[in-house]
């Protein structure tokens, strides 16, 4: 397996261990933050594949993303005032899925400009395609948990609560994808090298 399909298998899983958080009351048994431990570690192997100004943005997100997973692991732990606590929690969701939003929209950019530069335009337009319908998927999400957090209407907290979980299920069906592509556009990539050699 290569570094980078190495590393998006890492994203996938340390993306759904990210959605996990089981707890016990005030006791966490999986706390999500071990899932975005492993996402960055998984991100770390594709680094080199991600062009500067992503890479910033997309190293900063993840330490927003993991800073935003430690804080609710201790929030049952830290002593505020109930009022603010909930007022946190109702704009939590939303603030989440932006940056979450960014990450991934930018990795998509990455992969975009990766596959144009290796000239596999099926698969630029293929990812093209599955980056407006993440932004899509997640815009809606966004404005969802938004309308939800601000009317604290029950409705609006149900549906904005599917839409960002249809978004993540979509995006973990992308980042699947990813791995195996990663490797199969290398072999057409190092095929269409040989060729050009021999010609």
């Amino acid at each position: 397996m290569t570094k980078p399909a190495s590393g998006y298998k890492k994203i996938f899983w340390g993306y759904i261990l990210s959605i996990i958080n089981v707890s016990v009351g005030f006791l966490i048994l999986f706390p999500s933050i071990i899932g975005w431990y492993i996402l960055i570690k998984g991100f770390g192997e594709i680094e080199e594949d991600l062009p500067s100004q992503n890479r910033t943005l997309i190293n900063s997100g993840l330490c927003i993303l993991f800073t935003f997973s430690f804080l609710e692991g201790i929030s049952p732990l830290i002593s505020l005032d109930f009022q603010m606590l909930s007022m946190l929690l109702l704009f939590y969701p939303p603030v989440h899925m932006v940056v979450e939003l960014t990450v991934f929209h930018k990795l998509f950019e990455s992969v975009i400009i990766r596959f144009t530069e290796m000239q596999q335009v099926d698969r630029v337009d293929t990812y093209t395609t599955k980056d407006t319908r993440y932004l899509v998927i997640s815009g809606v999400a966004v404005l969802l948990l938004t309308a939800a957090a601000t009317s604290q209407l029950t409705g609006l907290i149900v549906v904005g609560s599917l839409s960002a979980l249809v978004s993540k299920i979509y995006m973990l069906t992308v980042i699947a994808s990813l791995k195996n592509e990663e490797a199969s556009a290398m072999q057409v990539s190092s095929n269409t090298e040989t060729v050009d050699t021999a010609s």
